[in-house]
């Protein structure tokens, strides 16, 4: 079958296309009760935690409670595939990965790219109509195309929300864009962008980018701190959308019921604050909280349920260290408040650069639910949703970028109680992680020739 005919077959799956959607409202609008919680005991695995053989950077921290970090390990009992069902030179970095059709997904890629991918392993010219993105391809650089999300109504209207760093004259920023989805022509159409986040700067890292729809069709958007020591501290300032989590409407507007609406010296787009590289957002199916997952620096990466007006303390308290830095409070070097501010803000010092005063704990600001040191440098997330791996119902899966594996974390009244690796040694960088329609997980690795792996039952 020519490729052309078999996204011709594609787009024709009207009823897989109803199946995604009311499995994805589903979950968006699921509360506690409405389910059967499974029973996640961890009676039966070892007590050692997974990295107990590694050291942190900031081991001189103490957790502020018991289970913060280090969970007991795990062990799915149900016998388990992992196999590699792709692999594309075509597939440059890819960065986020979705369900559109009973068999085909559309993923992104840092270099600017959409394509279809399909179950049988075929693999779509770029879609056209997508914008230009700020792509370095530099090592280490993380700038260029990010998330894609599904319109509440794309079954009915096709369309999807991406996010992208923008170049502009005076530096770069995350922008999001929306537009129609033509999966027969393969393109995108009407594309409109609708946001952009506040203070452009030079350089290609840390945007943030996650994108993720509420029950209200209100849409999330993570903001990096863009790491600069000369941006940290606007993930306090509440007229700054660095280092935030925003909500806004499909027109890009801030959202009705947002926290900060009405009021002088915040943007009212601003839903939390406090936030470092944000990379995973997902609702939990049961309770309906919002889980966060985004880097520290060396060591504190973090695992947040995000509320309202909370502020998550970056850059303020962590549970790493900078980068260049043997001193476990030398982060926040150089920040300081500026005197008589409301709401308060902060600003950065060059001639204090060498002052350390971070803590990991202050009043006031929010504490993890978990944190890792050593690092993985969590990429994409999902809850598990599916029957098909009873044990695995509702628990969270989190890609690791720095430690090259997906994560199982068993989480119990907001705590993680067990945690487990997949996709070990494959010597990859995991990206972003999807449930598909058949129960099993699909993984795709941020390589220049990118790969997709499915993890199922045997």
């Amino acid at each position: 079958m020519e490729r052309k005919e078999k996204f011709k077959k594609w787009h024709g799956g009207l009823s897989s296309l109803s199946l995604i959607m009311v499995t994805t409202l589903c979950f968006l609008g699921c509360r506690k009760g409405n389910f059967q919680e499974v029973d996640n005991s961890t009676n039966n695995y070892p007590t050692t935690p997974v990295d107990s053989g590694r050291n942190g950077n900031g081991a001189g921290y103490k957790p502020a409670f018991e289970g913060q970090t280090r969970a007991p390990g795990a062990i799915t009992q149900t016998p388990i595939v992992e196999k590699e069902i792709f692999r594309s030179a075509k597939l440059v970095h890819p960065w986020a990965i979705k369900q559109v059709d009973k068999d085909l997904f559309i993923i992104s890629t840092r270099q600017g790219e959409m394509r279809f991918f399909g179950l049988d392993s075929t693999l779509s010219d770029p879609i056209a109509g997508v914008p230009s993105v700020f792509y370095n391809a530099i090592s280490g650089s993380n700038a260029g195309l990010f998330d894609i999300a599904l319109d509440p109504g794309f079954l009915n209207n096709k369309i999807i929300y991406f996010s992208y760093s923008k170049g502009t004259i005076d530096g770069n920023r995350l922008a999001v864009s929306k537009a129609k989805l033509n999966i027969s022509s393969r393109s995108l159409e009407n594309v409109v962008e609708i946001y952009e986040s506040t203070d452009p700067k030079e350089g290609t890292n840390v945007y943030g980018g996650r994108l993720v729809f509420d029950p209200q069709g209100y849409l999330f958007v993570t903001v990096g701190d863009r790491n600069r020591t000369d941006s940290h501290y606007l993930a306090q300032n509440m007229d700054s959308s660095l280092g935030k989590i925003l909500r806004i409407d499909k027109n890009g507007k801030p959202a009705p019921g947002n926290p900060y609406i009405g009021k002088t010296g915040y943007l009212p787009e601003i839903w939390v604050a406090g936030i470092r590289s944000p990379l995973g957002l997902a609702y939990h199916p049961v309770t309906g909280e919002l889980y966060e997952t985004e880097h520290g620096p060396r060591g504190g990466d973090e695992l947040n349920i995000i509320k309202p007006g909370i502020n998550y303390g970056w850059p303020l308290i962590s549970y790493g260290l900078e980068y260049g830095s043997n001193n476990k409070v030398a982060q926040n070097r150089g920040i300081e408040e500026i005197s008589g501010s409301f709401p308060v803000k902060y600003t950065y010092n060059k001639a204090h650069d060498n002052v350390s005063n971070l803590i990991s704990q202050k009043e006031g600001l929010e504490q993890p639910r978990y944190y890792w040191d050593p690092v993985i440098a969590p990429g994409g997330i999902c809850f598990y949703r599916s029957n098909e791996i009873k044990e695995w119902k509702n628990n969270l899966f989190v890609c690791g970028l720095a430690s090259q594996k997906l994560t199982r974390l068993i989480l119990k009244d907001g705590k993680v109680i067990g945690e487990e690796n997949f996709l070990k040694g494959r010597g990859a960088r995991m990206r972003d992680v999807a449930m598909g329609l058949d129960g099993a997980l699909y993984v795709i690795t941020d390589t220049e020739e990118g790969r997709i792996y499915k993890i199922s039952k045997k």
